[in-house]
C-alpha cells in the first residue's frame, strides 16, 4: 500500500510545482505588456539633456528650450527619479539664461519634488546644483531668508554627495544673504570661517576670493589694518595686477583698491584706479564706481565747488533712494514668492492624488486581467495533469537511458586523454634523453623572467582595474607563455594520473606566477573559500597527497 500513497504525493507535488510555474509565467507575461507597452527611444531626450549640459558646464547660454521641454515631458513620464530631477534641473538653467527667473525657479522645485531620497542611487550630487541655483535666483530677487534656507538643503546634500568644495561654498554664499539683511558682523564672521576651511581642504583661490569682499567691510569702518591684511591675502591668491589692462570681471575691485589708497592718502594711485573704471566698454554699475570713486577722491583733496557739491548731495539722494526702493523691492518680491510657493504646493498636492489615483485603478485592472488569465490557465492544467504524468515517467526513463550512454562514452573520451598525456610525457623524457646526450642544458626561466612579460603585467593591470574584464585572448596568451618559458609545466601536471579541467590548470599557471589566493578568485571569478578548496583536491589529484593549500602552492611554485 506504500507505493500508491507515494505516487499520489509525487503527483501532488509535480501539480504544485506547475501552478507555480503558471503563477509565474502570468506575472512575467504581464509585467512584459507592461515593459513593451512603456518603451520608448529615449536617444533623442538623452542627446538634447546632453548638449543642454555641455552648455552649460561651459558657461555658455542654453538657447534649445523648445527641445529640453520635450525631454522633460518625456522623462516625467518614462525616466527614473535621477532622469527627472536632471531634465527639470536643466530646463530650470536654460530659464535662467534667458532671464526668467520665476520660470527657473519653478522649474527648479519641479526638480527637487521628483527626488526619491530613499533610493541608494539617489543623485545627491545633482540635488545639491539644483539648491545651489535656487540660492543664486533667490539672491537675485533680494529674498535672503529663502536663500539662507536653500544654501542649508544645498550644503546637506554636498556634504551627503561627499563634495567637500560645494560644501564649503554653501556656507560662504550665506554672508551674501546677511550682507542683504545688513547684518555685516555675522557677514565679516562666515566670510573669515570660509576662508579658514578653504585654507583647510587646499583651495587657495577660493580662499582668497571668499574675502574680497571683507576690503570694503573694514573700509567703511575705517578699519584700514585689518582691509590691508586681506588685500594681501586676495591679491596674492587671484594674481591681482593693477598695472595691466583692466578686466571687467575684477574691475569692482578697482574701486575697493581706491577706496584704500585714498585711505592711506596715496591719492595719485586712488585716482589712476577710478580712471581706470571709466571705460566705456564696462557695465552702467561699474562705470558709476568710477564717477563714485572720483567723487570721493575730489571730496577728499577738498575742491568744493560747485560742482563738487552737487555731486555730493547727488551721491547721497542715490544712495538713499536705492536703499528704499530696495526695501520695497525685497518686500514686494517675498509677498509674490509667498503667494506662488503656496500655490505651486497645492497644484503638486492635486496631481499627486490624481496620479496615485491612476496608479490604483491601473494596478486593480491589472489584478483582475491576471486573476481572468490564471482561472484559466488553471482549468486547463488540471485537465493535462495526467498527461503530463504519463510523459514525466517517459522522461524520467529517457534521463537514464542518457546516463547510461554518456558513461560509456566518458570512459572512451578517458581512455584517449589518457593516450594523449602518455605520448605528452614520452616526448618530454625522449626530449630530455636527447639533450642529455648533446650536452644541451635547458636553461630554468627565473620568477622575474614571468613575471616581465606582457602578459603577466595585463593580469596585474585587470586587478588594479575592477572595470576590466579579462578576455579568452588574454588566457590563451598566458598559457602559451607558459609553454614557451616551461615547456614541460603542462605534463609536470597532466602526468600524474591527473583529469584536469581548463580552470584547474589555469589555476595552477596563476599559483606558478605567485598571484595570492585572493587575486585568483578574482581573476577567475570565484571566492576565496572556493580556490582553497581547490588548491586542496588538486594537491590530492596532481602529487596525490593529503595536505594544505599552502602545500600545493610550494610544490607547484617549484616546477621550473
Amino acid at each position: 500500500m506504500a507505493l500508491p500513497n507515494l505516487e499520489i504525493s509525487t503527483k501532488c507535488c509535480i501539480f504544485a510545482d506547475e501552478m507555480k510555474k503558471i503563477r509565474r509565467v502570468i506575472i512575467l507575461w504581464v509585467m512584459g505588456c507592461i515593459y513593451a507597452g512603456c518603451t520608448y527611444d529615449r536617444s533623442p531626450y538623452d542627446h538634447v539633456l546632453d548638449m543642454a549640459e555641455k552648455q552649460n558646464l561651459a558657461y555658455d547660454s542654453i538657447t534649445n528650450l523648445d527641445s529640453i521641454k520635450m525631454a522633460v515631458t518625456f522623462f516625467d513620464d518614462h525616466g527614473t527619479a535621477n532622469e527627472q530631477i536632471r531634465a527639470h534641473y536643466l530646463l530650470g538653467c536654460a530659464y535662467r539664461d534667458m532671464g526668467d527667473a520665476p520660470q527657473a525657479l519653478e522649474s527648479y522645485q519641479n526638480a527637487v519634488n521628483c527626488v526619491d531620497t530613499t533610493r541608494n542611487d539617489c543623485d545627491y550630487h545633482q540635488l545639491a546644483k539644483v539648491h545651489s541655483q535656487m540660492s543664486g535666483l533667490l539672491y537675485e530677487q533680494l529674498l535672503p531668508y529663502e536663500q539662507l534656507v536653500e544654501l542649508k538643503l544645498y550644503y546637506k546634500y554636498s556634504i551627503m554627495a561627499n563634495n567637500t568644495l560645494s560644501a564649503i561654498k554653501a556656507i560662504e554664499h550665506q554672508a551674501d544673504a546677511f550682507m542683504l539683511l545688513n547684518q555685516k558682523d555675522s557677514v565679516i564672521q562666515i566670510r573669515k570661517y570660509a576662508h579658514r576651511i578653504y585654507k583647510q581642504h587646499g583651495y587657495e583661490k577660493e580662499a582668497a576670493l571668499s574675502v574680497g569682499p571683507l576690503i570694503n567691510l573694514f573700509l567703511d569702518i575705517n578699519k584700514v589694518s585689518e582691509a590691508k591684511q586681506y588685500i594681501d591675502i586676495y591679491e596674492k591668491g587671484t594674481g591681482y595686477d593693477e598695472i595691466r589692462k583692466i578686466e571687467k570681471r575684477r574691475a569692482g575691485y578697482y574701486y575697493t583698491k581706491g577706496k584704500y589708497y585714498l585711505a592711506i592718502n596715496k591719492l595719485d594711485s586712488a585716482k589712476y584706479l577710478f580712471q581706470q573704471l571709466l571705460d566705456p566698454s564696462l557695465n552702467g554699475t561699474q562705470l558709476e564706481a568710477g564717477y563714485r570713486g572720483l567723487y570721493l577722491y575730489y571730496k577728499k583733496i577738498g575742491q568744493s565747488d560747485s560742482l563738487a557739491k552737487y555731486a555730493d548731495l547727488s551721491y547721497q539722494l542715490n544712495d538713499s533712494c536705492y536703499a528704499l526702493t530696495t526695501m520695497e523691492k525685497m518686500q514686494h518680491m517675498q509677498a509674490l514668492y509667498n503667494y506662488n510657493r503656496s500655490q505651486k504646493e497645492a497644484n503638486v498636492m492635486k496631481e499627486r492624488a490624481a496620479r496615485n489615483k491612476l496608479m490604483l485603478m491601473t494596478a486593480l485592472a491589472i489584478l483582475a486581467l491576471v486573476l481572468m488569465i490564471g482561472s484559466y490557465i488553471y482549468q486547463k492544467r488540471r485537465r493535462e495533469t495526467e498527461k503530463l504524468l504519463i510523459q514525466y515517467d517517459n522522461a524520467k526513463a529517457n534521463l537514464e537511458k542518457a546516463k547510461t550512454e554518456m558513461a560509456r562514452m566518458e570512459a572512451e573520451n578517458n581512455s584517449l586523454l589518457q593516450e594523449k598525456i602518455h605520448d605528452i610525457s614520452m616526448y618530454e623524457q625522449q626530449i630530455q634523453e636527447y639533450e642529455k646526450k648533446l650536452n644541451i642544458v635547458r636553461k630554468k626561466v627565473t620568477n622575474e623572467e614571468l613575471m616581465t612579460t606582457a602578459i603577466y603585467n595585463r593580469f596585474k593591470f585587470v586587478l588594479a582595474h575592477p572595470k576590466e574584464n579579462l578576455q579568452k585572448k588574454d588566457w590563451n596568451s598566458l598559457r602559451k607563455m607558459m609553454d614557451e618559458k616551461i615547456p614541460h609545466f603542462y605534463s609536470e601536471i597532466h602526468t600524474r594520473k591527473a583529469r584536469l579541467q581548463q580552470q584547474d590548470y589555469d589555476i595552477c599557471i596563476l599559483v606558478r606566477l605567485f598571484f595570492t589566493p585572493s587575486e585568483i578568485a578574482i581573476l577567475t571569478n570565484n571566492n576565496p573559500s572556493n580556490i582553497s578548496m581547490k588548491r586542496i583536491r588538486l594537491l590530492k589529484r596532481i602529487f596525490g597527497i593529503d595536505g594544505s593549500p599552502e602545500e600545493f602552492d610550494k610544490r607547484i611554485q617549484n616546477i621550473c
